[in-house]
C-alpha cells in the first residue's frame, strides 16, 4: 500500500548529527526506490510517498528513521486515481438515484 508520511519537527531541535544522518536515511530509500518522493517544507519538517507491504513494515520503517524522536507523524494511507474514481464514481451514482427516489412522491 502506497503511503503519504508527513514529518513536522517536535519542540526539541535534534542534534547536528542526527540531521546529516537523516539525510542520508532519506536519500538511501530515494536510491533504492522504497520513497518515490521526499520533499522538505521551509519552516522545516517534509513529506514522502512510499510504498509498504503492511502497517507493521511502515511504522518499523518510520521508527528507523533518525529523527523519528524529534518530529511528529501524520500518515495518510494513498489510493491511486483511477482506482478511486472507478470507485467514487459507482457511489456517487448510488447516492444520486435514492436522493432521486426521495424526491419523488
Amino acid at each position: 500500500m502506497k503511503y503519504l508520511v508527513i514529518a513536522r519537527p517536535g519542540p526539541m531541535p535534534p542534534p547536528v548529527e542526527l540531521v546529516r544522518q537523516a539525510q542520508d536515511w532519506l536519500q538511501a530509500n530515494l536510491d533504492d526506490g522504497t520513497f518515490e518522493v521526499c520533499y522538505a517544507f521551509p519552516q522545516g519538517g517534509g513529506f514522502s510517498v512510499g510504498e509498504n507491504d503492511s502497517t507493521e513494515q511502515l511504522m518499523e520503517q518510520l521508527m528507523e528513521y533518525p529523527l523519528s524522536p524529534f518530529v511528529e507523524y501524520e500518515i495518510e494511507p494513498l489510493v491511486e486515481m483511477n482506482g478511486a474514481f472507478e470507485r467514487f464514481i459507482p457511489f456517487v451514482e448510488k447516492m444520486s438515484a435514492q436522493f432521486a427516489g426521495q424526491a419523488s412522491p
